[in-house]
């Protein structure tokens, strides 16, 4: 193997070690904050399955009182159906307050609540035109798989669901 192989392999390596490294060494309330982000990120890329493998299968929101797989069903109906006429999904996700509130109802840190703030935007991005803000309250359980949703409240504070 010639030396430019073995140094790209070296730095694959490398690159591998620190992703793990970094990640061992999260704090929880780190890990539910890049959560929720993801979540976002999910939205905004349109993945409903991947946007609902972060909540338990027992997942309920309480203010709508849908499960995750009515919600799956939803939001993947929605992306497919709510189109502009470039034919994209018109609506965009962001998180309003930051930073997000996180807090742990026992010492092992076995369940967390977090409190954020998420805004709907009529278009690609959070300089779009906001339709609906709403604040949100979700408890988390650490499960084998991290943490993930078990349950969440929404309240609207300005506008309305548009769909």
């Amino acid at each position: 193997m010639s030396k430019f192989g073995r140094f790209v392999l070296l730095a694959a390596a490398l690159a591998i070690g620190i992703f793990f490294v970094k990640g061992f060494f999260e704090s929880d309330e780190t890990r539910i904050r890049n959560l929720i982000l993801g979540l976002v990120g999910d939205f905004n890329e349109h993945r409903s399955r991947s946007l609902l493998d972060t909540c338990t299968a027992d997942f309920t929101e309480t203010t709508t009182g849908l499960g995750r797989e009515r919600i799956r069903e939803a939001l993947g109906h929605a992306f497919l159906t709510l189109r502009n006429t470039e034919g994209r999904f018109p609506y965009a996700l962001a998180i309003r307050r930051s930073p997000l509130e996180v807090s742990f109802e026992t010492p092992e840190k076995l369940a967390a609540t977090a409190i954020f703030g998420v805004s709907l935007h009529r278009g690609a991005d959070e300089r779009s035109p906001v339709e609906w803000e709403i604040e949100v309250r979700a408890r988390l359980r650490k499960t084998d798989d991290g943490w993930r949703f078990s349950e969440a409240e929404h309240k609207t504070s300005n506008g309305r669901r548009p769909f």
